[in-house]
């Protein structure tokens, strides 16, 4: 029968900080008619522009370290933190965030655009990476 010596377990939970946004220089305008007010552009694709895990709010919840192991060392736990960057970077679709990125640069530019004179606008997006 199998026997466990040490266990060494860990749960750890963390608040995680993102920004999205737009490269607004990337914007391709693909007809733009002043006369008829017409425009049409291509928003870039959804980019995150600042990522942040503060050290102050990374809690460990659960700590499992039997009599045969050492505790873990600050290298592993900054494998762990590494780890749930890449986890929370996956959940970003699950959450909408590109879409409301999206939507909320589209609210932005079409009231730019609107208060410059133009009524015919058409704002398309690029699929994003994220």
């Amino acid at each position: 029968f199998p026997v466990t010596i040490g266990s060494h377990k860990i749960m750890i939970q963390c608040k995680a900080y993102l920004i999205t946004g737009i490269d607004a220089g990337q914007i391709q305008f693909t007809d733009v008619n002043p006369k008829e007010k017409k425009i049409k552009l291509t928003l870039p694709p959804v980019e995150i522009l600042t990522f942040n895990i503060p050290p102050n709010e990374i809690k460990t919840i659960s700590l499992d370290v039997g009599f045969f192991r050492d505790n873990f060392s600050s290298k592993e736990r900054q494998q762990f933190e590494t780890i749930a960057e890449g986890k929370i970077k996956e959940q970003i679709k699950e959450l909408n965030i590109v879409a409301e990125t999206e939507k909320n640069a589209k609210i932005f530019l079409e009231s730019i655009l609107r208060s410059s004179g133009f009524v015919s606008i058409e704002i398309q997006s690029s699929p994003s990476a994220i």
